[in-house]
């Protein structure tokens, strides 16, 4: 038995200079047998079970390091002031991938706007300044973005959302008009293939980053943040509009197809986002009404309890104050520190399985919607009626990771209550 141990081992971890050979060779071999359509001669068979023996030992390898590399580099982060902030401060974290997505954005601007004027594109043009704005409304946002707030900030960024939702709705009937002249001139701009793919590559990591924003930033309840979301998804919905035009005129289909295709979809993206716009403006109006309310009543009540007690005036610290003095305190109650890391380890575990869930789910219906695009606009004939149906899958499911998502935290949540729970009131004691 300890023989067979050991011939295992040294067959699943070889040294590294050979799983080096291994993993050169295989990527060198494949492309040869599969360029040259010699995937069915016997020397095929050989690389192939190579190419699988080099992958087996590779993935065990990358299991077996990967955890200690994340560690140290853990370690490092947490060295550095930066990186520490970025770790223990998530308002801090959540700006900051914000922001850089916000690059992405701007990044991808510039590249649609000059596609715009090099190709004479009105179309490119105008989806180029459409993100621009979009993006300066998301960084205004973003500026504003406080890591705790009272209940004046919330109120604050209420009115920025409100803001943000009457905005969308301006813009949204400017990118009505654009997809109505597409489709009464029967415009359609031949761009290179580069060009489209390029676009396509964008558009699926805006999809996907938008559903994971969706699903990752929920737990922050910040209007702010969710204006930044609602505000990335609508462009996305914009992105796959530009992608849909740029690949029918590209791989063809007839005037009356295009303009049909065009209409559709123009049409849909432009409800969806007059609908998310409405939703903003309608939330906004309703929770400021509820903070006035709440503000008026507690003003009350604070002038009441002065006349009848008659007492010193005592000051209390805010939220924010409050949390600065509990950080300072945990430097000095090391027990009380390792407790809150299990209650954070906790917190964190019931989220951890409905993201993956809902990731999972929303790329996966993003690469079927890309597959069927594929169907109707490029393959067309026996595959258009499956592409449609292929799509709408696809977009069953984008739809459907936001619920699952819910579903399996509410879920997670009870199963871990009691345990939280008893902690939260030992940290609080």
């Amino acid at each position: 038995m300890k023989a067979w141990n050991r011939i295992c081992k040294k067959l699943l971890l070889p040294p590294g200079w050979v799983m080096a050979i291994l993993a050169g060779f295989s990527a060198a071999a494949l492309p040869v047998v599969f360029l040259r359509g010699a995937d069915e001669h016997p020397a095929a068979y050989a690389v192939y079970a190579l190419s699988a023996y080099a992958l087996t030992v590779v993935c065990i390898f990358l299991v077996r390091t990967l955890p200690g590399f994340y560690r140290a580099a853990r370690q490092k982060l947490y060295a550095n002031p930066w990186g520490k902030r970025f770790m223990t401060d998530a308002a801090f974290r959540v700006w900051m991938s914000l922001l850089v997505s916000l690059g992405m954005n701007l990044v991808y601007s510039a590249f649609k706007l000059t596609v715009g004027i090099v190709y004479s594109s009105f179309w490119w043009g105008a989806v180029a300044v459409y993100y621009i704005v979009l993006s300066m409304i998301r960084f205004l946002l973003l500026c504003q973005m406080r890591s705790m707030r009272s209940q004046q900030d919330i109120m604050s960024e209420y009115r920025r959302y409100r803001l943000c939702g009457a905005m969308l709705v301006l813009l949204n009937l400017s990118l009505t008009g654009l997809v109505v002249q597409m489709v009464r001139d029967h415009r359609a701009y031949v761009y290179p293939e580069s060009m489209v793919i390029a676009s396509a590559a964008y558009t699926f990591y805006t999809v996907a980053a938008s559903i994971l924003d969706m699903v990752k930033y929920r737990a922050y309840k910040s209007p702010i943040l969710s204006a930044a979301k609602i505000i990335r998804f609508a462009a996305a919905l914009v992105s796959l509009l530009s992608l849909e035009t740029a690949m029918l005129a590209q791989y063809g289909g007839g005037e009356g197809f295009r303009r049909s295709m065009t209409g559709l979809t123009g049409g849909g993206v432009c409800v969806m986002v007059l609908a998310m716009s409405v939703y903003m403006i309608l939330k906004a109006n309703r929770e400021l009404k509820k903070y006035t309310q709440e503000a008026c009543v507690g003003k009350q009540q604070e002038r009441q309890n002065m006349e009848n007690k008659n007492e010193a005036f005592h000051y209390i610290y805010s939220a924010r104050e409050q949390e600065e003095v509990r950080r300072i305190r945990q430097k000095y109650t090391p027990k009380e520190r390792d407790r809150l890391e299990q209650l954070r380890r906790l917190d964190q575990r019931v989220s951890r399985k409905s993201a993956a869930v809902s990731l999972t789910v929303g790329i996966l219906g993003t690469l079927l919607l890309g597959l069927g695009m594929c169907a109707t606009m490029v393959w067309m004939g026996p595959w258009f009626i499956p592409g449609i149906v292929i799509g709408l899958v696809g977009i069953a499911l984008v739809a459907l990771a936001y619920p699952l998502h819910t579903r399996i935290a509410k879920q997670e949540r009870e199963k871990v209550a009691p345990e939280i729970l008893r902690l939260a009131d030992e940290l609080m004691k």
